[in-house]
């Protein structure tokens, strides 16, 4: 009885639904740029991707999301999930990273009151993921978004972060949002209501990492050096120390990596494990190379960093998860991947590959 009242409840409180659904004509939305369509025929030929990627990105063209931003009033804000509710308590959809956040969130917390008024202004910059890939791929783009001439002469901006705020987020700010926006520690289990907040869109897709030129052109000037690349780096990124545990492996170890490098270290590839590398060590490595090879993992966000690299990614299972293609795509690096044969529910299985196979694939770079 009690979970047949939940449904029943939920059927109305916490339903997800747009902005213009909830605003109508009154909403005001800043547009920043033209949507872009790329080309993109070798999707086609790949393997399956991973969902909602298959249906969702594969075809012979990519166009990115409408870039805009939008200020609202009196929101509720609920920070470990990173959403914003309206007052009927509807979940903005445009807040959402993935649409799973709003099943996450309890109803227990979407029917309670907020404990304080946040006054002022203040902006949702984070997602309900804050791991390596989302703190250096998809929430950077959405400062940027906010670094306007509308936002610039409000006053103090509230930049909204659960419980704490990461090495790269910091440095994000300080390059991309505006001078009159600030970092603001609110606590991630609570609910609050903003008086004023700015929401910005993504500028990516699930499973898709493609940076629109808007902010490429403006964030590559703010972090990489004032030198040329050198592109002499042959890099093996190795995952050896990637400690998370599941039933299936231990986070995409290449089991024969030892026999893998000793081939790759004759045509001059060095292995590096970035957990041992301070970010600005990263940051050159990156910049600096030539080839890149890596098994699927976040360590490859650091290619926002890359200037024409070559990258080679492998893929354990028979399915590829394509965010690091779309990135690559809108770096204008070249890519391949190598794919197992592996038929598993799960990505993060540790596995072989075919040492011979990759050597082929990289031959033409080599």
């Amino acid at each position: 009885m009690r979970n047949y009242l939940r449904n029943i409840i939920r059927t109305f409180v916490g339903k997800r639904k747009t902005l213009e659904e909830l605003y109508g004509e009154a909403l005001e939305k800043i547009e920043i740029c033209p949507q872009e369509i790329i080309e993109t025929p070798e999707a086609l030929g790949m393997p399956r991707f991973t969902e909602p990627g298959e249906w969702l990105l594969k075809g012979e063209t990519y166009k990115t999301p409408n870039l805009f931003t939008v200020l609202i009033e009196n929101a509720i804000y609920s920070p470990r999930e990173n959403i914003l509710i309206a007052p009927s308590r509807h979940i903005i959809s445009e807040s959402l990273i993935c649409g799973e956040e709003a099943s996450i969130i309890s109803l227990k917390k979407l029917l309670s009151k907020p404990i304080e008024t946040i006054p002022g202004y203040s902006c949702v910059f984070l997602s309900s993921r804050r791991g390596y890939y989302h703190t250096m791929i998809v929430h950077p783009p959405r400062l940027s978004l906010i670094n306007r001439p509308e936002y610039r002469n409000l006053g103090e901006i509230k930049l909204l972060c659960p419980d704490r705020i990461k090495h790269f987020e910091e440095i994000s700010i300080q390059k991309l949002a505006p001078s009159n926006a600030k970092p603001f520690i609110v606590k991630g289990d609570s609910l609050y209501r903003l008086e004023n907040v700015i929401l910005p869109s993504f500028s990516t897709k699930r499973s898709c990492g493609y940076l629109p030129k808007h902010y490429l052109e403006r964030s590559r000037k703010k972090f990489l050096p004032e030198r040329s690349s050198r592109r002499n780096q042959r890099i093996y990124i190795s995952r050896i120390q990637c400690s998370t545990k599941t039933p299936n492996g231990r986070g995409r170890h290449v089991e024969n990596e030892n026999q893998l490098m000793e081939k790759l270290s004759q045509y001059g590839f060095k292995k590096y494990l970035l957990e041992n590398l301070s970010f600005e060590e990263q940051k050159i490595l990156f910049y600096d190379a030539e080839i890149i090879v890596s098994p699927h993992g976040a360590g490859l966000s650091n290619l926002i960093f890359a200037d024409k690299t070559s990258v080679l990614e492998l893929h354990p299972r028979d399915i590829i998860t394509p965010t690091f293609y779309y990135l690559c795509k809108s770096l204008g690096c070249n890519y391949k991947y190598w794919s197992g044969k592996i038929k598993h529910p799960h990505n993060r299985i540790d596995f072989l590959v075919n040492v011979e196979e990759i050597l082929n694939l990289l031959s033409p770079w080599l």
